[in-house]
């Protein structure tokens, strides 16, 4: 008995030492049963079984160390190989789920970071061209605004002959003339009262009534003020009406001539 045990040997001692810790005594007496064919089988005695006692009393280790069957052996190692597997894939994963996040987390920031800089900037170039637009431009926005008010003042149409005037006189023909004076001295008058540059329009179209080419305020080259423009304007609605009336009236051509200054 100085050779290692026999595998079979061992598995029928460790059913034997089972059997007789089974507290069931049903499934004890079944047992043994089967237990003693196998052992008859096997050609196994008790006192065989007796020695290979006394053999292992020595070796718990030999006793203990059952060599399991060579499928479950080869199952163990490929299912320790999956679980090894799985576990660096599972610590794989989880790395670069945390990569990502960092990555994520770094351009949100980053995103955020942008637009706000981009919205400081765009805050001070709009403040600095509202202060500079409002430093350089109130004194034109001034003068833009008299100048629009006295263009609305003088663009308003000529008043008519007074009432004392159009029922003072006796005859139709003295009417007349005195319209056409009156009306040559109101012309006169705005002339007088108006800016530089209506004058300089009015002076124009003054001017221009000897040509016999086209007549328009809007024929002059260049760029034309807004005041010159105006000035044009009126002179010229005051010569057609005054060439109207003198057209169809002697007395009131008379009345525009007499008062000092020619058409």
């Amino acid at each position: 008995m100085n050779e290692r045990p026999d595998s079979s040997e061992r598995k029928i001692l460790g059913d034997i030492i089972a059997l007789v810790l089974d507290e069931n005594q049903g499934q004890s007496e079944a047992a043994l049963i089967a237990l003693k064919r196998r052992a008859a089988r096997n050609n196994i005695t008790g006192g065989l079984l007796k020695n290979l006692l006394h053999e292992l009393r020595g070796q718990p280790s030999a006793f203990l160390n059952v060599e399991a069957p060579g499928g479950d052996s080869i199952r163990q190692a490929t299912l320790e190989q999956q679980l090894t597997r799985a576990i660096m894939e599972r610590d794989s994963a989880r790395l670069q789920l945390s990569i990502q996040i960092q990555a994520a987390n770094a351009r949100r920031e980053t995103r955020w970071r942008e637009r706000i800089v981009g919205g400081i900037f765009t805050a001070l170039a709009v403040s600095s061209a509202l202060t500079a637009y409002t430093l350089l431009s109130p004194v034109a926005l001034d003068e833009e605004g008299q100048e629009k008010n006295r263009n609305t003042a003088v663009i308003a149409p000529l008043p008519p002959p007074s009432k004392e005037l159009r029922d003072s006189p006796a005859t139709v023909e003295e009417a007349e003339f005195r319209a056409g004076a009156q009306d040559h001295r109101r012309m006169l008058a705005w002339l007088h009262a108006a800016s530089a540059e209506q004058q300089s329009g009015a002076q124009y179209w003054l001017s221009r009534q000897s040509s016999s080419g086209s007549q328009s305020c809007y024929m002059v080259g260049g760029s034309l003020s807004a005041g010159w423009l105006n000035g044009c304007l009126i002179a010229q609605r005051s010569m057609e009406q005054a060439n109207r009336n003198s057209a169809t009236s002697v007395a009131y051509q008379r009345g525009w001539q007499s008062d000092g200054r020619s058409r």
